[in-house]
């Protein structure tokens, strides 16, 4: 498992796509020894039972996240090499208030009249009809006094949670040793020439068959984005004196730089040899400048950064 993993991680890289282990995945000193992340679980104290423990029945696995352009180029890669190769499928099931609005419109109900059946359903996790009607004492005289809305409330609750529409896994792919349409059955979606199991991952997983995540993260694309831009418009010796501080605010004192001793020849955006305590970096996440900045960027997430002052 570790080895495939490898294999098309370090296929990406050779090919210029930005790939790199994320979650759980991190906290295994394996993953770090063959270069899945440049995190070491030991320095940063990383546990290793999120990866996996004892008490755990699936298989561990290792989220990679891949620069979002370059994923189905990497996908097919491991589709050529291992061959027996599929995507996952997922099912969208039906919740209360998706289920009352097909149903009434089956049933010819009037859309105002189906608007207010909505409202009357709570928006609360794991709500249902059957709970509603027990919370909701104008929801339960509509469904005593109007055998309109009592079928379509009845209807409802007995299509409830059932699949109403399938889609492709965002990340999961199926790798296997053996034809996959010896084991799953398969499909091709309209449309398209992918290959999906018709089996969602659980089951998949449940009767062995190894899954893994190939993530397309949007934010390596934008890294690489810049990263051109910044080659195309600045000259090496402008690029290393930004990211020494020489420009702008400037140095702060006591800074570590992982860069200090590397002389004139380095790479100033090689951004793997950047160290985590970069006091400039640090200051512009305690004014929540995280813009763009992967699980940083969202206004509760930067609020929170004004408030710890990191």
């Amino acid at each position: 498992y570790f080895l495939i993993v490898w294999d098309f991680v370090n296929e990406a890289r050779s090919r210029g796509i930005p790939a790199n282990a994320r979650g759980s995945g991190v906290g295994t000193m394996v993953g770090f020894v063959l270069g899945l992340s440049n995190a070491c679980p030991v320095q940063y104290g990383l546990l290793f039972e999120r990866f996996t423990d004892p008490d755990r029945s699936e298989y561990p696995d290792i989220d990679i996240d891949l620069c979002q352009n370059g994923r189905p180029e990497i996908i097919e890669y491991v589709r050529q090499k291992y061959g027996h190769v599929a995507q996952i499928i997922t099912f969208g099931t039906l919740k209360a208030r998706a289920a009352i609005r097909d149903v009434g419109r089956v049933h010819d109900l009037p859309l105002p009249d189906v608007d207010k059946l909505c409202k009357l359903i709570g928006d609360e996790l794991k709500m249902t009809i059957s709970k509603a009607l027990g919370q909701e004492p104008d929801l339960k005289e509509l469904y005593n006094t109007s055998s309109h809305h009592k079928e379509v409330i009845d209807t409802a609750i007995r299509l409830e949670n059932m699949a109403r529409h399938a889609g492709v896994h965002a990340a999961g792919v199926i790798v296997a040793t053996q034809p996959l349409d010896n084991i799953v059955p398969l499909y091709k979606p309209p449309g398209t020439d992918q290959i999906v199991t018709q089996w969602d991952g659980p089951t998949c997983e449940s009767v062995g068959l190894l899954k893994m995540d190939f993530l397309g993260l949007r934010n390596l694309s934008i890294i690489e984005r810049a990263k051109d831009l910044i080659r195309d418009t600045m000259d090496i010796k402008t690029q290393r004196g930004c990211i020494m501080g020489e420009f702008g605010k400037g140095l702060v004192p006591d800074s570590p730089r992982e860069f200090s001793d590397q002389g004139d020849d380095y790479d100033p955006l090689e951004l793997e040899r950047l160290t985590f305590l970069d006091q400039n970096v640090l200051d512009a996440f305690r004014r929540g400048e995280t813009a763009a900045v992967f699980q940083f960027e969202s206004g509760g997430f930067r609020n929170t950064l004004l408030g710890m002052k990191p």
